[in-house]
């Protein structure tokens, strides 16, 4: 039970560090779609490429 509660604590806490970052919603908001689409550019799919 203790484990579960610190796992959910730690989670919260590292959610709320990220939060601290921006100054409103909206400017999260802008970063996380913008984000998004480059992550989606430029990782590469591991399931797309060839074993060689």
């Amino acid at each position: 039970m203790l484990r579960i509660f610190v796992l959910y604590y730690s989670s919260t806490w590292m959610g709320e560090k990220v939060m601290r970052r921006f100054k409103s919603a909206r400017h999260l908001h802008r970063f996380a779609s913008v984000h998004d689409r480059v992550v989606n550019l430029f990782t590469h799919c591991r399931y797309h490429t060839d074993a060689k």
